[in-house]
């Protein structure tokens, strides 16, 4: 898969607009951004199919990998999902990566807190 770099705004106290990805999303892209364990990940999904996000674990618990976990957002529905424990999702860099199964009408923002 081919990783696309995203940032996550930093929330204030004023509040944010939340910008939302402006490219489409691709179902071969692993999505990669700084995870601080405070960040979670805004998914507007518009279309007529639920949307299956998989959130990479690197992590190994006593020598067992983790499965990676999934949160189905359903069809014509918004979902925030996190925040997400660095020990578990992040990679060497401080890294996580995430996946969408379905491309069509579906946008992401990511928000850390």
């Amino acid at each position: 898969m081919a990783d696309t770099r995203v940032t996550p705004q930093k929330m204030t106290r004023a509040g944010i607009v939340p910008t939302y990805s402006a490219t489409v999303i691709a179902a071969t892209t692993d999505y990669v951004m700084k995870n601080d364990g405070r960040t979670f990940i805004y998914v507007k999904n518009a279309g007529g199919s639920p949307d299956v996000v998989t959130f990479k674990t690197p992590a190994q618990i006593r020598g067992l990998d983790i499965t990676d976990p999934t949160v189905s957002v359903t069809n014509a529905t918004e979902q925030a999902i996190g925040p997400f424990e660095p020990s578990l999702f992040n990679d060497a860099n401080g890294d996580m990566r995430f996946n969408h199964s379905f491309i069509t009408t579906v946008t992401h923002a990511m928000i850390s807190m």
